[in-house]
């Protein structure tokens, strides 16, 4: 409010005090009115803003209105079974309101601008309907609880022509060199430079690495993986590393290959796949994605571009580990890499070496047999195998894996996990550990197996313990015998 119309409003309001009769008060409100050019509502608005009252008491029916609850639903369920495609109301409210006149509905007795308010009151306009679905904010509690991984295409598709030289392409061109007609040149076209990141949730830090194949493929997730949790070339200066708790993808056909699935399930990682076309789940790499476009990619676009993939990726580490280091994170206002440097000991797990790493995506769980002392083998190793109903001979799936106590892990046919201890064993070859009985060696008692159910059952009733006695099991031979006359002959000699 400006100082002419305030000074306006205030001497209004010193005329309003003095005036005798309601007469009097309107004629000063329309006077204001016509001084400041604005409507005799607004007037009344400005000067209740100035804390003016005109002490005139409400109608007694102020509140009511002849709308019911059920008039109300029954417009907004008109509203929401029109729909297009999309999802999107296409009833116009004008429309629900001519209808329902015609219709001689509860919602047409009132004017248009009544049912609009009423609707938006009650929370069941359009404006409402057409709302976002509400959202909530996912938190994870330290460095490497959860990480965030998604696959894009770079700006820059494909790199230099080795046999031509010619200059790259670019995205809004790509593929436009290629004559199809070809089968050579058809094949190559669909060869692109991917972008792969990974964003750790709680700190912002990450890693981006490109690939150059025509589409995503569980072998590059998995060597990107690898990267990603491993140490980096640039050692201190980039100290992004360690496998996480949880990991948060898309559903895309990488990540739900076997590989993928058998990498992580070894390494101790939940995998959560969000739902398709459901972006802002994993909105903090998708925000990392646009950000790394428009900072790295932009420059690298005004210096001519890589020429190829070691130039590409040695540029993009080097970025992301001055950009982590540098550039603050809106959320908590700290660079990335320093925010994840407040990783403690017992969460930072380290990952294996490569070989390890990919021994564990390649890996299939196997099936083994029990002996009689429930041992397990499998590459030289034994275990002993302990849990609900374990006995000899029986059928078990396992997985050798470093990250396990025992280095393997184990499941009976019910999925069950079993408990498992790597047995170590002497120059004689006896097991120094376990369930095992030394003679003569009273400081060591004998061990032996527990027996299942059906063991216990078994041996008390050889025993005598338990004894079970079942009357009248050959009651009804006779009755059972007659009802099988229909074997005999008839007719024939």
């Amino acid at each position: 409010m400006d100082a002419l119309a305030l000074r306006t409003w205030e001497s209004a309001i010193a005329d309003l005090k003095a005036a005798a009769t309601a007469a009097e008060r309107a004629a000063i409100v329309r006077r204001s009115a016509g001084i400041a050019g604005v409507s005799i509502q607004t007037a009344y608005r400005s000067l209740g803003a100035l804390g003016w009252k005109s002490g005139r008491k409400a109608r007694s029916d102020r509140g009511r209105s002849r709308l019911r609850d059920e008039d109300l639903q029954q417009v907004s369920r008109a509203l929401a079974q029109a729909r297009n495609k999309r999802g999107q109301p296409n009833l116009p409210m004008k429309e629900a309101h001519r209808l329902a006149e015609e219709l001689g509905l509860g919602a047409g007795r009132v004017s248009y601008g009544h049912l609009v308010r009423r609707l938006n009151q009650a929370g069941l306009g359009l404006r409402h309907m057409g709302a976002p679905e509400p959202a909530i904010s996912r938190v994870s509690t330290h460095p490497n609880h959860v990480m965030e991984f998604d696959i894009s295409v770079a700006i820059q598709w494909y790199f230099r022509d080795a046999e031509t030289g010619r200059e790259l392409d670019l995205y809004p061109d790509a593929g436009a060199r290629f004559y199809e007609g070809k089968r050579e040149n058809f094949v190559a076209s669909r060869r692109v430079v991917h972008r792969y990141c990974i964003t750790d949730h709680f700190s912002g830090a990450f890693f981006v690495r490109y690939y150059y194949q025509p589409g995503e493929r569980a072998e590059d997730v998995v060597d990107f993986l690898f990267r990603a949790f491993a140490p980096k070339e640039l050692g201190e200066r980039f100290p992004f590393r360690g496998i996480p708790r949880r990991l948060l993808v898309d559903p895309g056909p990488a990540c739900k290959a076997a590989l993928v699935q058998n990498l992580l399930a070894e390494l101790g990682v939940e995998l959560e796949v969000h739902v398709a076309r459901n972006a802002k789940a994993s909105g903090s790499v998708e925000t990392r994605h646009n950000h790394w476009q428009r900072s790295f990619e932009g420059r690298l676009a005004t210096a001519g571009f890589a020429h190829d993939l070691e130039e590409l990726n040695g540029l993009a580490e080097k970025w992301a580990a001055v950009a982590g280091g540098e550039r603050q994170h809106a959320r908590h206002g700290q660079p990335p890499l320093a925010m994840w440097s407040q990783i403690t000991e017992d969460q930072l797990v380290e990952c294996p070496d490569r070989d390890t790493f990919f021994r564990l995506a390649a890996s299939q769980p196997r099936t083994g047999t029990l002996d009689q002392r429930h041992w397990l083998q499998s590459k030289n190793r034994k275990w002993l195998v302990r849990g609900e109903n374990v006995h000899g001979r029986q059928k078990v799936q396992f997985r050798v894996t470093p990250f396990a106590e025992a280095g393997i892990r184990v499941w009976d046919e019910f999925g069950r996990e079993l408990a498992a201890e790597e047995l170590r064993f002497d120059a004689a070859g006896f097991p120094q550990n376990g369930r095992r009985h030394v003679w003569d060696d009273e400081t060591a008692p004998g061990a032996t197996a527990p027996a299942t159910p059906a063991q216990q059952i078994s041996r008390a009733v050889v025993s005598g313990e338990d004894r079970v006695r079942l009357d009248g099991v050959f009651e009804g031979l006779d009755r059972r015998l007659a009802r099988m006359a229909y074997l005999d002959r008839r007719g024939r000699t």
